[in-house]
């Protein structure tokens, strides 16, 4: 009987923390630097975005390259839209090109990556490397 007590209350305790645990993990941003690369197609004449949930203060190293040059800007969208003008993002970097290399420590919580413009008439394959700690978001086609 004593037993089947103990076993009955650790289950419950068990059910409970995992359950907690997998409630708060969405919400978190990954506490561990990270090293990832993505291969990104941007198809002729299109854009799109390519997207990592960062939180405030941490630090983003970061390389991309392109087959061919592209319009590019590196920005983010600020988490707490209460605090800022609708619709606000904060641009890093922009220009034209086919590289990019830098580190940025993230000024705020929220989505930061790039947005590229292909305005060729050929598909541009694009390679981005990334460390630091976030979670990526992915590609957002414009």
């Amino acid at each position: 009987m004593k037993i089947s007590k103990i076993l009955f209350a650790i289950v419950t305790i068990s059910i409970f923390t995992l359950t907690s645990c997998k409630e708060n993990k969405e919400e978190q941003v990954v506490n561990s630097k990270q090293t990832n690369e993505a291969t990104i197609v941007v198809k002729a004449n299109k854009a799109l975005e390519y997207k990592f949930k960062i939180n405030q203060y941490e630090k983003l190293e970061y390389e991309w390259k392109a087959d061919a040059p592209l319009r590019y800007d590196f920005h983010g969208d600020p988490k707490d839209t209460d605090s800022y003008p609708k619709g606000y993002f904060e641009s890093y970097a922009n220009g034209t090109s086919s590289a990019a290399k830098g580190k940025i420590t993230i000024p705020y919580d929220g989505s930061h990556g790039w947005y590229w413009k292909n305005t060729s008439t050929n598909d541009i394959t694009i390679t981005l490397s990334t460390k630091g700690n976030y979670n990526i978001i992915g590609v957002i086609q414009k």
